[in-house]
């Protein structure tokens, strides 16, 4: 592979802040502060809404299937695929190309969500059961609480997602 398509890629992740460019050191990915991340979970809670207001159907083939992809360990591949199919269940492609942006800078700190909130995994169970039963008024009000619960534990978040990074 020539040095241009890389170059190219870089540009394009530095463009969505994915990656940061540091003088004469390259490029890194940018660690997420509390502030920035309390920011990014109340993008997600926007959009998500946003989705929640436009969805024509729930796909309740995918139910069985996604329900059993729960356990501890594929918490955030679970939270990032149910995001998507809210997204992909309403007309709009520009607000699921943005849920799909947002999952992918959420993709990290997902992975320490259960870790730091007990209860992770049980409120996932819940709104995907809410979504797949098509309960969009209460999986809203659930989704509002999600959000609300990591906005307020953004520094715990933060501060384990730089551990987790550091230790890598």
């Amino acid at each position: 592979m020539s040095v241009t398509p890389v170059r190219e890629a870089l540009a394009r992740l530095s463009a969505e802040k994915l990656v940061r460019q540091a003088p004469h050191h390259g490029y890194a990915v940018p660690g997420l502060s509390a502030r920035r991340l309390e920011h990014l979970y109340g993008l997600n809670q926007i959009l998500i809404d946003a989705v929640l207001q436009r969805v024509a159907h729930v796909d309740h083939a995918q139910a069985d299937a996604t329900s059993n992809r729960c356990p501890d360990s594929y918490y955030s591949e679970h939270l990032t695929h149910l995001f998507s199919a809210m997204a992909r269940a309403q007309p709009n492609v520009e607000l699921a190309d943005q849920v799909a942006g947002l999952n992918d800078r959420l993709c990290l700190v997902r992975r320490i969500e259960p870790a730091a909130l007990p209860s992770s995994n049980r409120d996932l169970t819940n709104i995907s059961r809410l979504w797949y039963a098509g309960e969009i008024r209460s999986l809203r009000r659930s989704l509002r609480a999600h959000h609300i619960v990591r906005i307020e534990k953004a520094t715990l978040l933060s501060r384990m997602l730089t551990e987790w990074s550091e230790g890598d």
